[in-house]
């Protein structure tokens, strides 16, 4: 065995330790009783919001947080999102210990996906933002971070078009479809503006 590759076998051991010591420890958080755990629902949409700039939250709610739907701020370290489905999530929190002035004191972990529950096609929901967070095209439109959207005709993005160049706009709603089949994108089926 050359040095080269004995080098290389030894850096993958020590990556994989890493990874095993990493996972150790968060379960020893868990099972200390370090972290808390906790039982999330995720909204099938995610909305506008606000932190160290405008961007895209997803929609909670929980046993603390009945009733109405909530900004979340955070990310869930091991959960990929997906647009069209209704999640409910056991999740770990534990505390940061030096959190960022602009950042959560709050870390979150997926432990299991409980349910993912896919949305009826054709279900609508309002998504507001201002114009300077959507840019419009001849057939379609896209809102910071959130998929592109189709618009239901090229006469609905040429309004919306329109709308923004006649002057100051505060917010727009936008009525947005989810698709039909797989695959395919999320039409915007109205707009509403709100002026100054």
């Amino acid at each position: 065995m050359t040095h080269t590759n004995r080098k290389q076998k030894l850096a993958g051991r020590m990556k994989t330790s890493l990874g095993v010591v990493a996972a150790l420890a968060f379960i020893a958080t868990l099972a200390t009783g370090c972290a808390e755990e906790r039982i999330m629902s995720i909204n099938h949409y995610m909305r506008t919001c606000a932190g160290v700039g405008p961007r895209m939250c997803m929609l909670h709610k929980d046993q603390t947080t009945e009733g109405s739907w909530y900004n979340f701020y955070s990310g869930i370290q091991g959960f990929e999102y997906e647009w069209g489905y209704a999640y409910e999530l056991r999740v770990a929190i534990t505390d940061v210990a030096d959190p960022p002035a602009d950042g959560s004191s709050k870390k979150y972990h997926l432990i299991e996906v409980i349910k993912a529950t896919p949305v009826t096609p054709g279900t609508t929901f309002e998504i507001a933002g201002h114009p300077a967070e959507i840019s419009v095209s001849d057939t379609s439109l896209k809102i910071l971070t959130a998929p592109e959207m189709l618009c239901k005709s090229a006469e609905l993005c040429a309004d919306l078009r329109d709308q923004f160049a006649k002057g100051p706009t505060d917010y727009v709603t936008l009525t947005v479809a989810h698709p039909e089949l797989a695959g395919q994108s999320m039409v915007v089926q109205s707009f509403s503006i709100t002026s100054p």
